[in-house]
């Protein structure tokens, strides 16, 4: 599976592939689920793939919601990446080309990918975007040593899916928060929401280097 794999899938999708198990299971590391208190620190095999589908495939530090986390993947995954590979094996021509363009279709289908959508149908957040409380989550942040890079206001959910929940995304720098801690700071930030009456809205920590 070498031809053309640099340009069919970003990094992080090629991750996956490569942990792919027959049962669409996938290994790496301690994959021990998290558990589903709030909150809680995450598995490796979560912190990883957990943002599966966003181009950026950044780390998940911490998140505050308490809704189990699915593995992205199934046996027809794994299906769908053998007949990706036998398509990348055959001699190459017209026809070929068409066939691996098909097949990767059908593994891409096979994958529950997230995407980001604008979280601006939710009228209370403007608050933490615009009024105080956006400076408090700040000053927070700052009191708890977090070396945060961004602080964003969306929606993320899986594409094809309706419902996709509103999130306080922050981000922060690669390497600067275990995931304990990160777990300590989304439920402090997640405790301003609530004194604001803001009870379904998520807090999540991912590792995020913004460039100018």
């Amino acid at each position: 599976m070498d031809r053309n794999r640099a340009e069919a899938f970003p990094s992080h999708l090629e991750a996956i592939l490569s942990s792919l198990n027959p049962d669409g299971s996938l290994t790496i590391g301690d994959s021990t689920p998290s558990c589903c208190t709030l909150p809680s620190p995450l598995s490796e095999l979560e912190a990883k793939f957990y943002y599966t589908g966003l181009y950026s495939g950044a780390p998940l530090v911490a998140r505050s919601g308490t809704t189990p986390w699915d593995v992205p993947t199934s046996p027809e995954t794994y299906q769908k990446l053998q007949e990706f590979r036998a398509a990348l094996d055959k001699p190459f021509d017209l026809d070929c080309e068409a066939d691996i363009a098909s097949k990767r279709e059908a593994l891409m289908d096979s994958i529950k990918l997230k995407e980001l959508r604008p979280a601006d149908s939710h009228r209370k957040l403007r608050d933490v975007r615009e009024g105080d409380l956006g400076s408090k989550v700040c000053t927070l942040l700052d009191s708890m040593e977090v070396k945060w890079t961004s602080i964003d206001i969306v929606r993320i959910g899986y594409g094809g899916e309706r419902f996709a929940p509103a999130v306080v995304w922050i981000g922060a720098t690669p390497g600067s928060l275990s995931g304990d801690n990160g777990a300590t700071v989304v439920s402090e930030c997640h405790k301003l929401l609530v004194e604001q009456d803001i009870t379904d809205v998520d807090v999540e920590i991912r590792e995020s280097v913004v460039r100018w």
